[in-house]
């Protein structure tokens, strides 16, 4: 709670009292990773293998966001170690709960990409971050890929054509005149 799919795709959540092999933390079936912070973490397939797969973390904010005000959005991300690594995740901010019916991907522009190159540390927590502006009325968070399969390559060798990406500490953080970027 407050996090769910806004798509027939299944995220998953992982946490220290969960069962070891399929969703603990640090060992699950998507490989091993100590939380960046706290006891748990989410994890989503954000590209899968033939037809168009994704999935999607969502969650209703506290408050609407405020227009013309800048924000700060950040998560950390780390590649699951069943799968290939991506580039493309991000997080995007809406009036309404964007809903694919299936798993494909959703047909939104996110406020904040990866704009690294490949995310493939299976080790470490990789920063995502960016600033924005808020058109006003945003009250949904939605995390994710939400590049197209073209958009979508995987970094080479991969013989298994799925990204998986663990996510923690999701924060959005209204920036002031004083704040220094």
């Amino acid at each position: 709670t407050p996090w769910m799919g806004p798509t027939l795709g299944t995220p998953d959540i992982f946490n220290s009292c969960g069962n070891i092999s399929q969703a603990g933390v640090p060992d699950n079936f998507a490989g091993s990773q100590p939380a960046h912070n706290g006891e748990g973490y989410a994890g989503v397939y954000v590209k899968g293998p033939g037809t168009v797969y994704r999935e999607y973390l969502q969650a209703s904010l506290p408050a609407p966001l405020v227009a013309g005000t800048r924000y700060l959005a950040s998560f950390y991300v780390s590649q699951g170690e069943f799968g290939c690594a991506s580039e493309n995740i991000g997080v995007y901010f809406s009036p309404d709960a964007p809903n694919e019916f299936g798993t494909g991907q959703l047909q939104v522009t996110p406020q904040v990409t990866a704009d690294m190159g490949f995310l493939n540390d299976l080790d470490n927590w990789t920063l995502v971050s960016g600033c924005f502006v808020a058109e006003g009325g945003e009250q949904y968070v939605t995390l994710g890929s939400f590049a197209t399969d073209l958009q979508s390559p995987l970094e080479q060798p991969c013989a298994n054509l799925w990204s998986y990406y663990y996510v923690d500490d999701v924060s959005l953080v209204e920036i002031t005149e004083d704040d220094v970027i």
